[in-house]
């Protein structure tokens, strides 16, 4: 009876409010008295339609508490991806910033290589030149030092002629 009067006041909330209450009073006197005709079947109707109702609120609740642990788990789930990709981020940062590091150290020693290189080249070419020029000076000398050689022995034979030639005179 309880679950009627639930029921007769629940259809009669949706009418005008003055009018609701006297009709919900007459439905549910006749309702007890049984003298409202076919209100057995149409009162059974409604409770099974109430009950089928009711099932349907809990199953449907318990759904919703079901996609809210769901939503849950995977909340949780997301921040602990989004935490293992800030990780990944981090050490990502990280080992860029090393690697720019190594490649501006690597770039500063082929930097220096180049420019010992450079620097080595140009003694090579000064050490050449001056090699070369000390080549020419020590051609020019032992070209000298053959025509002095020759004009020497000239100046010797020129000597000993005369030498030869002074003791036949003084004779």
């Amino acid at each position: 009876l309880n679950w009627l009067k639930w029921l007769v006041h629940f259809f009669a909330s949706s009418a005008t409010p003055g009018m609701a209450d006297l009709d919900v009073s007459r439905l549910l006197a006749g309702l007890q008295r049984g003298a409202v005709p076919g209100a057995d079947g149409s009162v059974e109707f409604l409770c099974k339609k109430f009950s089928s109702l009711i099932d349907r609120l809990k199953q449907a609740e318990a759904n919703e508490a079901a996609e809210r642990e769901n939503y849950t788990a995977l909340e949780a789930k997301l921040q602990a991806e989004e935490q293992e990709a800030d990780a990944e981020r981090r050490r990502l940062e990280v080992a860029t910033l090393a690697a720019r590091e190594e490649t501006r150290q690597a770039e500063l020693t082929v930097t220096e290589v180049v420019e010992k290189e450079m620097i080595s080249k140009e003694e090579v070419m000064g050490l050449k030149a001056e090699t070369e020029a000390l080549v020419h000076r020590k051609r020019l000398l032992e070209e000298t030092c053959r025509t002095e050689h020759a004009r020497m022995g000239e100046a010797q034979g020129r000597l000993r002629r005369q030498q030869l030639s002074k003791p036949q005179m003084l004779e």
